[in-house]
């Protein structure tokens, strides 16, 4: 990791683009991983709280399953196999080609 962060100095990230990065609990120096995201479903989702204000929230509690847990480019399977986790992302999450499909279903003017 430490070889990685010059690296990113000297190639700064693009406009938008961040690093996700994840260390497994007692990293044993074993490496790092370029990973994509794991898609994850949660069991027992979320867990009613009151903070110390006395407002309500919800805090995501549930078990996570992952659904593509034989997938080795995963940053699930990295940090499972105690390495280093890095993947890049960005902020727009929007789906452009399914939003190009839902443009005709709605009414004209």
């Amino acid at each position: 990791m430490k070889d990685f962060v010059p690296k990113i100095i000297d190639n700064p990230l693009d406009e938008g683009v961040l690093l996700n990065i994840n260390v497994p609990p007692n990293y044993d120096g074993r490496g790092v991983r370029l990973t994509r995201l794991a898609r994850r479903r949660y069991i027992k989702c979320f867990d009613k709280r009151v903070d110390p204000r006395g407002r309500i929230y919800f805090w995501m509690a549930g078990e996570p399953h992952n659904l593509d847990e034989h997938d080795q480019e995963t940053d699930a399977a990295a940090i499972n196999g105690g390495y280093i986790s890095i993947t890049p992302m960005h902020l727009d999450l929007t789906d452009y080609s399914y939003r190009k499909k839902m443009a005709g279903w709605l009414p004209t003017k």
